[in-house]
């Protein structure tokens, strides 16, 4: 969910006009917002949680997430009493040989353990609590995607989410020395398994922003997290110059992963200090204007953080790309978005399918409440 200080620039020069002008569109929309997020939180508290999906995306790993720092904002006990009742639900029905992706599977609900744990809204040691749970991953991760030729994109994506989550693991300084090489050698592996998988395009770039899916930025950051971490440092060289054709041929065609591309291009070459890398993230990045892409890349329903607007917030966010100007651009675009009279006009059992952290309104919510709490 990222860090709880964020960086804002002002780029208005008639700061007294902007503060006034702002505090008006600000209170309007926070009125509206407010409301929506009264409806929204009410609807959820009156649902059967056996009935919910477990996944971190559409599910209950999600929404545990979500009512955790609902009760954290606003000190409601019934709003902690919900987010443990899923918490424990999502326990209770975990099963052997679960899918391991990230949007309804095992690597998702531990991602979201994980924050949970790291962010003192649940207390446990994370080394006992996902113990069970990443040698579950470990396993269906090396035996169905690491011992075999690979063949599809969604699936080197899951290997690359699961790697992802193996070295969010390995931060955490209290792993025992054992633990702590298996995980390196899984990572390894991922990586390897993506060097060597057949050949396809995977450079290929969606018509909706993919925070979590856009491969060449996924990938590229597991490799600045690992040179972070300072394990296979000597292998990072060698991708990024087989990698160098590729990635000095694309240009994506959206603004938003224009944006992402270069960002994180930038973050791996502090390592591998490529000279042509730094010319063509000067390119990914001429003539973007942010306010620009968040009116074109982002359609009126286009808000939630799997594809849309709000996981593009995100990233300004931790990048420290928002200006005020920005963030009333995008507190417009939420409040004024279609999604939400859709969902409120929409029978029970619809409404179920827009409730998600990364899929739904509810991280639509925590993304406004991100950018203004």
């Amino acid at each position: 969910m990222g860090k709880k200080c964020y960086i804002f620039v002002s780029v208005i020069s008639d700061k007294e006009s902007m503060n006034i002008r702002t505090e008006t569109i600000n209170s309007d929309i926070e009125s509206t917002i407010r409301q929506r997020i009264d409806n929204f939180n009410h609807f959820l508290l009156e649902q059967d949680v056996e009935k919910m999906p477990l996944g971190l995306f559409y599910g209950k790993t999600g929404l545990a997430v979500y009512f955790y720092y609902q009760a954290r904002l606003t000190k409601n006990r019934q709003y902690e009493h919900f987010a443990g009742q899923l918490l424990d639900s999502v326990y209770v029905q975990i099963y052997d040989r679960m899918k391991i992706d990230v949007a309804n599977g095992l690597t998702g609900i531990c991602y979201g353990l994980n924050y949970l744990l790291k962010n003192n809204f649940v207390k446990g040691n994370p080394n006992r609590v996902l113990k069970e749970l990443d040698d579950k991953i470990f396993n269906v991760l090396y035996f169905d995607f690491l011992e075999k030729s690979i063949t599809k994109l969604e699936d080197l994506i899951t290997v690359v989410h699961c790697a992802h989550y193996f070295c969010n693991r390995l931060i955490n300084n209290r792993l025992v020395k054992e633990e702590r090489k298996l995980l390196e050698k899984i990572v390894i592996k991922c990586i390897n398994t993506v060097e060597s998988s057949v050949a396809f395009d995977k450079m290929k770039e969606a018509c909706v922003f993919l925070v979590f899916d856009y491969f060449p930025a996924i990938y590229f950051s597991l490799i600045y997290k690992m040179y972070l971490l300072g394990f296979y440092n000597y292998k990072i060289q060698k991708v990024c110059d087989e990698w160098s054709n590729s990635i000095l041929a694309t240009i994506p065609l959206m603004g938003s992963h224009r944006l992402l591309l270069a960002s994180i291009l930038e973050k791996v070459n502090t390592c591998c200090h490529l000279p042509k890398w730094e010319k063509h993230i000067e390119l990914l990045r001429y003539g973007i204007d942010i306010k620009v892409v968040l009116q074109t890349d982002f359609r009126n329903k286009n808000i939630n953080i799997y594809d849309g607007l709000s996981g593009f917030c995100l990233f300004l966010y931790k990048n420290a790309m928002i200006t005020n100007g920005i963030k009333e651009v995008i507190a417009g675009k939420i409040a004024g978005s279609e999604k939400w009279s859709e969902f409120e006009f929409s029978n029970d059992e619809a409404k179920l399918y827009n409730i998600g952290l990364i899929s739904g309104l509810a991280g639509v919510i925590l993304t406004y409440q991100k950018l203004f709490e």
